[in-house]
């Protein structure tokens, strides 16, 4: 499993090195994915949605910024939501937990220390602690049914 965590965590954060990233337009039948948080929004709109990185949707990605201090210091009560309507909630909507491996500590279920990788698990709120104010990414793949969050670099 470690091992498992390891490869997507080099995977996830090989993409975070480059600043900008080309989007696709969504595909018919594909999810639609919000990251929904203080440093986002709390509304299913542009400031939440994350863009498709791929022609088939199976990759999506949106950055954002962290601009308040507390959110280093405490953390970010985040969902991460799953739904088949563009900014919609609707019968199909789910909100996807996280389970986090970490080599340095125990795993921890819906707690993410910045830069993390995690796995769909559950249905609860995420809670979410960055190292500090600046630029960020959350990046999905449903293929690995996965998702990861990484400071990114400043010009």
């Amino acid at each position: 499993m470690k091992r498992f965590f390891t490869a997507l965590a080099l995977f996830f954060a090989s993409g975070a090195q480059s600043q900008s990233l080309q989007t696709f337009p969504h595909v018919e039948g594909a999810p639609y994915f919000y990251f929904l948080c203080n440093a986002t929004s709390w509304s299913l709109n542009e400031e939440s949605r994350l863009s498709c990185d791929d022609a088939q949707c199976i990759s999506y990605f949106l950055d954002y910024d962290v601009k308040e201090n507390w959110m280093v210091s405490e953390h970010d009560r985040c969902m991460l939501l799953r739904t088949t309507e563009l900014d919609q909630w609707n019968g199909s909507s789910e909100v996807l937990g996280a389970y986090v491996e970490r080599p340095d500590e125990p795993a921890k279920i819906n707690f993410m220390q910045v830069p993390a990788v995690a796995r769909f698990f559950g249905h609860d709120a995420i809670q979410v602690k960055y190292p500090g104010t600046g630029r960020y990414r959350i990046w999905v793949t449903r293929a690995r049914a996965a998702f990861s969050v990484q400071a990114l670099p400043t010009e």
